[in-house]
């Protein structure tokens, strides 16, 4: 066969990298590429082709629900509960002190105990706070000091760096490619919180890696914890720092 002069076509090139386990399995790189879509055309306020592109990832995610759904009556038993379950399964590595596999509720109870004060008071803290003169807050509203609206969370939720989520395993690109739709939400959540003076207790809790401070870990104290908290924890610190 003969050379031939092709025409220069135009080229759309896609980076797709590797799928992070932690992703529900229906958020393919396709879904993924249609959010980032979605992004970007609400940035540019074009509501309705975002909208549009959101009945696309939607229509997917169902199709992709129907599909798994459909065979659920030809599988069997063993590989239903494997459904149930999730396909990815998270390794974990043992501890090793002096060569020893350790139990890591007991690495758990010992970072508890040395970041624990015994001799902490709630009665001692409410007295202490008594003896502090109050800032003057006359001109402010109870509305004013408790409630977060939406236009205020967009903007953080939009700009939020890739950081690791805690332990509801909530990723920090949903919030990001989807902070219109969840900036309301968590606006009440925050104002919530505020109003009532508590702190949810999910977001309380922290997935704590330990790390070691030298090569051969000998004892507990050999170890660093690094926590890491729900995002929306530290989105809620944060919007009371700025406040």
């Amino acid at each position: 066969m003969g050379d031939f002069n092709y025409p220069d076509i135009p080229r759309k090139y896609v980076v797709v990298g590797p799928r992070d386990p932690r992703d529900p399995d229906f958020v393919t790189p396709l879904v993924k590429m249609l959010l980032k879509k979605r992004y970007r055309l609400r940035r540019l306020s074009r509501t309705d082709a975002a909208n549009d592109v959101a009945n696309k990832i939607n229509d997917i995610i169902v199709s992709i629900h129907s599909k798994r759904c459909s065979s659920v009556g030809k599988i069997s038993t063993k590989d239903l509960w494997a459904m149930v379950r999730g396909k990815g399964k998270v390794k974990h590595k043992h501890i090793l002190i002096d060569g020893k596999a350790v139990d890591p509720s007991h690495l758990n109870q010992f970072f508890a105990s040395i970041s624990t004060d015994p001799d902490y008071s709630l009665d001692d803290v409410i007295d202490f706070s008594r003896h502090i003169d109050p800032p003057d807050l006359s001109s402010y509203t109870s509305n004013t000091n408790t409630e977060i609206h939406s236009y205020e969370i967009e903007p953080v939720l939009r700009k939020l760096k890739n950081t690791a989520p805690g332990c509801d395993n909530l990723p920090a690109w949903l919030f990001k490619k989807c902070s219109v739709e969840l900036a309301d939400v968590v606006a009440k959540l925050l104002s919530k919180s505020y109003a009532v003076g508590k702190v949810y207790a999910n977001w309380k809790l922290a997935v704590v890696t330990p790390v070691p401070k030298i090569a051969k870990p000998t004892s507990f104290s050999d170890f660093r914890p690094i926590s890491v908290t729900p995002i929306l924890s530290r989105v809620a610190e944060k919007i009371l720092v700025n406040n």
